[in-house]
C-alpha cells in the first residue's frame, strides 16, 4: 500500500492554503512588527496510527520570516508506542514563511465546528524542492518509476511511503490558541474567515 509521508501531508497544508482578500470593516489586515516570533519552538502533531510529526519553527529577520523543519517518526506499534523504527527528515527547512499581515479579529472555524474570534498571522510560503528521506531499523527502499519508495516495517505489518516533492509558493495562516498552534486555511473572499487545517501542541 502506497502512502504519502505524514510530514508531506502537513507540508502540503502549509504551502497550499489559499486566501481571500479585502472587504469588510471587521478583521482588516494590519502590520505587526515581529509577528512570527511567537511561533518559535517545537510543535508536535497528534499521533496518526503509527506516525507522528514534529515541526520545529525558527524565526529570523526580526520575526518577519519563519522556517519550518518537519520530522516524521514511525513507531513499532499503533498509537505511537514502542521503538521508533523509521525517521523521515529533510536536509533543510521544508517551508519558509514570509509575513504579510495580521488579522486581529478573524473568525476561525475549529474542527469541532465552533467559531471563535482569533488573531491570525498570514504569510507567503516557499516550499523545499527536496523529498523526505528515511532512516531507521525498519526502513528499506526501492525505486519505482524512477522514484524512491520507502518500505517501513512495524511490529505487525508494514507500509510503503512515497514521498512527493511539494515545490513552489503558496500562502498559509497561523494562530496560537490555548497554548496550541493552529494551521489555518483562509475561506471566502472577506479576508477575515479561516478554517482549522491542523493543530499542534508543545
Amino acid at each position: 500500500m502506497y502512502r504519502f509521508a505524514a510530514g508531506f501531508v502537513l507540508l502540503t497544508t502549509l504551502s497550499a492554503c489559499g486566501g481571500g482578500s479585502g472587504g469588510g470593516d471587521q478583521g482588516i489586515p494590519t502590520q505587526v512588527a515581529g509577528a512570527l516570533q511567537k511561533y518559535e519552538g517545537v510543535w508536535i502533531r497528534p499521533c496518526a496510527a503509527h506516525n507522528r510529526d514534529t515541526m520545529t519553527l525558527a524565526a529570523s529577520n526580526g520575526g518577519a520570516t519563519l522556517a519550518f523543519t518537519i520530522k516524521t517518526e514511525y513507531f513499532a506499534n499503533v498509537d505511537c508506542t514502542g521503538a521508533v523504527v523509521a525517521t523521515g527528515t529533510y536536509k533543510q527547512p521544508s517551508i519558509v514563511m514570509q509575513y504579510t499581515s495580521t488579522v486581529k479579529d478573524a473568525n476561525v472555524k475549529l474542527r469541532n465546528g465552533e467559531v471563535v474570534t482569533q488573531g491570525v498571522d498570514q504569510g507567503t510560503t516557499a516550499a523545499s524542492s527536496e523529498a523526505m528521506t528515511f532512516t531507521g531499523s525498519g526502513v528499506t527502499s526501492s525505486v519505482v518509476g524512477g522514484k524512491t519508495v520507502w518500505h517501513i516495517t512495524f511490529s505487525q505489518g508494514s507500509t510503503d511511503v512515497y514521498p512527493s516533492l511539494n515545490t513552489g509558493v503558496g500562502k498559509t495562516a497561523l494562530a496560537l490558541r490555548n497554548g496550541e498552534l493552529l494551521v489555518l486555511e483562509a475561506t471566502g473572499t472577506a479576508g477575515n474567515t479561516f478554517d482549522e487545517s491542523s493543530r499542534l501542541t508543545h
